[in-house]
């Protein structure tokens, strides 16, 4: 997708989309864009001008490719890696400066892919320190999809390591304004959850009082996103429906109807009800749990692992 990039020659030349002091892209490739894809674009090129800044924050997570819930009001961070921000005056619309200094040992380096300008790799601070600050300016819920995203990767005992490398630093940090929020998106963390709409509904059901469970399986063919009880939640992206929509229905249905058949209740959500309307998800799911305790036990109960299956590790224990 940097190839998208284009430089100022160009820029005289054609009409391009500014997406930082000296990097474009061409306007019918920029209209092309997903919203995501915009941003990391924006996010890449900003750290590919600043000599001297660390990207941090959502903006280091767009170039990690960490997940990130969009909320209509994101700018590109940036800090300092020594010395003291620019003027506030002096700040381009879109950008601002985190008023922090950044150690070396939370400075991690991707190498850039285009060739505009001189060849020099982009600071972004660590996955873990990307993490934690986005917990800390952006809220409980930000904090939380970032780090279940640390937790999905490797062996169990990786997992346990990511998490105590998050507490640590975390434990470093006291003191720091909203570390607070840090610690508590921690404490929610999963090393299950398999999308960041997953963890953004768990942790609204939480702050709610509902606890639910994650990616459990309803016999061999089936494992759900979210499960409280007998009622089970599944959340869809739109471009699940996009290229074989017809497929996709048909696939669904078939799934919905035989985990009823089991004696489950199911409701689903798109991802833009749970960022549009919350409580309205919240108040829907009671409902569904209300209809969900008249259907009795269920013929199969749920299982971590999936059932024919050699049992694998027990899972992490995190305080």
């Amino acid at each position: 997708m940097t190839d998208l990039l284009v430089g100022q020659a160009v820029a005289e030349a054609e009409a391009c989309v500014k997406v930082s002091s000296r990097r474009y892209v061409r306007v019918d490739a920029w209209n092309a864009l997903r919203p995501y894809e915009r941003e990391y674009l924006r996010c890449y090129a900003a750290g590919s001008s600043a000599h001297r800044s660390v990207l941090v924050s959502r903006s280091a997570a767009r170039l990690l490719n960490m997940w990130t819930i969009p909320d209509g009001k994101e700018v590109i961070e940036l800090a300092q890696s020594h010395g003291t921000p620019p003027s506030t005056k002096d700040w381009p619309d879109g950008l601002l400066y985190r008023h922090m200094r950044i150690p070396e040992s939370d400075v991690y380096f991707i190498h850039r892919t285009d060739r505009i300008g001189a060849d020099r790799k982009i600071q972004v601070t660590s996955p873990a320190r990307t993490a934690i600050d986005i917990a800390r300016f952006h809220g409980v819920r930000q904090g939380a999809v970032a780090m279940d995203w640390l937790l999905r990767f490797g062996t169990l005992h990786d997992k346990r390591r990511q998490w105590e490398t998050i507490q640590a630093k975390i434990t470093r940090l006291k003191g720091k304004r909203g570390i607070a929020n840090a610690r508590q998106a921690l404490e929610l963390a999963s090393p299950w959850s398999e999308s960041p709409y997953e963890t953004l509904l768990r942790v609204i059901l939480h702050e709610n009082g509902i606890e639910v469970e994650m990616q459990l399986w309803i016999g061999p063919n089936y494992r759900v996103d979210l499960i409280w009880g007998t009622l089970v939640i599944e959340i869809d992206g739109l471009d699940k429906f996009e290229n074989k929509p017809h497929d996709a229905v048909l696939s669904q249905l078939r799934r919905e109807t035989w985990i009823r058949e089991q004696g489950y209740e199911v409701i689903r959500f798109f991802t833009r009800e749970i960022l549009r309307n919350p409580e309205e998800c919240v108040r829907r799911i009671r409902e569904a749990k209300a209809r969900a305790d008249k259907r009795g036990e269920p013929k199969v109960a749920t299982t971590r692992e999936r059932p024919g299956q050699r049992p694998g590790q027990r899972p992490p224990r995190f305080p």
